[in-house]
């Protein structure tokens, strides 16, 4: 009831909004009309253009797209060239009516009425550029098989706005353009010429928005990363005179690193080069992470640790602290070093309690570390006890392991000692135990 009095008073308003507006009109007609041929021929056109314009914003003001749509359409007809507002109200009008039309052929219809009004904007107003980059936007919304027409008003928009043209805009047209490569209809070069362009742009650009422009370029670049184009040749084909051309440029060296980072091209000279470069110039967490892995893919495993240790120092988040930590327990693992695996493993939990990876490689430490301690064959299989038990404990902690944990507790568990020799040492099973040397875990006896 009280939504119906609000529409009521509503038209109440607008009606004698209306009339006021049509009365100044008329003298409007007569002294200004009279003298601009854009709101018509004679003076009573004149007047039901202002009368139509004036109808339509009221409506629009108050969200009545449906209402405003008659007056808009006039205006659009009659006099196209009388107001911009026309073709900014216009396109939310008209999206309104598509979206909310049940009717297939009718929305096509209205369809087909948005993008003429893109062209006559483009027409009467000029911004071709801008426009064709909504154009484009609205037209694979609303008709996706058409793609490659989108993409080519999406990409003549950025050719004509270059660094001013709007982030959704660069960011539709590198996902128009990954759809295509994915299709085959554009090749690799295209893809990497697409990517540059609309990266420079976005690197270029002065939109004051920075959260904005940041998540535009990473999004391009994540699109960039994963559509199959960029493999670590095309990578350094890519970035190699870029790099020599402007190796202090910091945001240059940020994507650079991190699209290699990304396909895992750690062994190229490029990745090696702009990490370092990047380290020197601007000391981060991340940087100091890329030349970890680099130099831990040359086995050079004392200077990935001195880096592991500066981007856990630098890295104020502690999910990504752990991930480190994780990493570098990999790392030391990898070397052999099994005690800073495990100490580098367990800071890892310690700062993320749900990751489930490091008690694998805990698990992976002990079981290679089982000619290592004991001093007979049942003191050395009473090992792989320990180290079952944590990679029981991965997919407790992390369900998504469980798979991965189950394969390597299959393999250890057929280690374990016998009943004869557990016996002979004077255990049975479901007895405590402690495993001894550096691991000094307390353990449950079981036999196979």
């Amino acid at each position: 009831m009280n939504n119906n009095l609000y529409i009521v008073r509503q038209y109440t308003y607008l009606l004698f909004s209306m009339l006021l507006l049509l009365s100044e009109a008329n003298v409007l007609a007569q002294r200004d009309f009279s003298r601009n041929p854009l709101y018509g021929h004679d003076s009573l056109s004149r007047v039901t253009c202002a009368s139509n314009l004036s109808t339509m914003s009221e409506f629009y003001k108050i969200n009545m797209f449906e209402y405003a749509y008659e007056s808009w359409r006039s205006c659009f007809v009659n006099c196209p060239r009388s107001s911009k507002n026309i073709y900014i109200m216009g396109t939310r009008i008209l999206k309104h009516k598509i979206e909310n039309s049940v009717v297939e052929a009718e929305k096509q219809k209205l369809i087909d009425t948005l993008m003429l009004l893109y062209d006559k904007r483009i027409q009467y107003f000029n911004q071709e550029g801008y426009v064709l980059g909504r154009k484009g936007i609205d037209l694979l919304r609303y008709r996706p098989e058409e793609i490659e027409k989108a993409w080519e008003y999406l990409n003549k928009s950025a050719d004509i706005e270059k660094q001013n043209s709007e982030e959704a805009v660069l960011v539709t047209l590198m996902q128009a353009t990954n759809i295509l490569f994915n299709n085959g209809k554009c090749d690799t070069n295209a893809m990497m010429s697409i990517y540059m362009k609309v990266s420079d742009y976005l690197m270029q650009s002065a939109s004051s928005d920075s959260a904005s422009l940041k998540h535009a370029v990473e999004s391009v670049e994540k699109i960039f990363a994963e559509s199959g184009a960029a493999d670590c040749s095309v990578l350094n084909s890519l970035f190699s005179s870029k790099y020599e051309a402007n190796p202090d440029d910091v945001a240059l060296l940020k994507r650079i690193t991190w699209l290699l980072d990304k396909k895992g091209c750690y062994q190229s000279d490029l990745f090696a080069k702009a990490a370092e470069s990047l380290y020197k110039t601007d000391p981060s967490a991340s940087a100091a992470y890329n030349l970890a892995r680099l130099f831990e893919s040359q086995n050079n495993f004392g200077k990935a640790s001195y880096y592991y240790s500066q981007a856990i120092e630098l890295e104020p988040d502690n999910k990504i602290k752990a991930n480190y930590y994780y990493r570098w327990s990999l790392s030391a693992e990898q070397q052999g070093d099994h005690q800073i695996s495990r100490t580098n493993a367990l800071k890892a939990v310690e700062l993320n309690p749900s990751l489930g990876e490091p008690y694998l490689v805990i698990g992976l430490a002990y079981a290679a570390s089982s000619n290592l301690c004991g001093s007979n064959a049942f003191e050395k299989a009473a090992v792989f006890w320990a180290a079952v038990d944590m990679f029981v404990k991965a997919k407790n902690v992390d369900p998504g392991l469980t798979e991965k944990a189950n394969e390597y507790i299959g393999k250890y568990s057929a280690y374990f000692p016998t009943k004869e020799e557990a016996f002979f040492n004077g255990y049975t099973d479901g007895m405590t135990y402690t495993v001894g040397c550096w691991i000094n875990e307390k353990t449950t006896v079981r036999t196979r």
